[in-house]
């Protein structure tokens, strides 16, 4: 067939294959998803945001997720998050998929980060001005509901 000699792509899975299996991954990523989860859950408790932000999910790919007084998804929370996350070097959308390289060091600076953030995002829920503090259009849904 057109592709039947083709054997790079045989070879870099089974080098993946066995990457996966000399470093243990499955094993690291439970342990270090079980880490962060626990430790933003503890965050989130100490800055005073139970009310308004949960990590979710299995440890190897959690989740914040961000909610308004009344319980609904908030978008304009999540907005903040992001944008104080940014400030302080961390692109993320909350989605925590963890690799091999997700070890001690790099939960512990994400921890940094998200402390930073979360403390903006206290101060704006008790000052009632979390839009005001947008420096930037906030995020908008990408399935509409009719």
């Amino acid at each position: 067939t057109t592709h039947g000699g083709e054997a790079l792509s045989l070879a870099a899975c089974l080098a993946t294959l066995k990457e996966i299996q000399r470093a243990d991954l499955i094993s690291h990523l439970w342990r270090m998803g079980a880490l962060l989860l626990k430790e933003i859950n503890m965050l989130i408790e100490s800055s005073r945001l139970a009310d308004y932000i949960a990590c979710i999910g299995l440890p190897p790919w959690t989740a914040l997720r961000f909610r308004d007084a009344k319980g609904n998804d908030s978008l304009i929370l999540r907005s903040l998050f992001q944008q104080e996350a940014i400030k302080r070097g961390l692109l993320t959308h909350g989605n925590h998929m963890l690799t091999l390289g997700h070890d001690e060091e790099v939960i512990a600076e994400t921890l940094h980060i998200y402390a930073g953030a979360f403390e903006v995002l206290a101060d704006a829920i008790a000052g009632g001005n979390i839009e005001q503090r947008l420096e930037g259009a906030p995020l908008q849904p990408i399935l509409r509901q009719v």
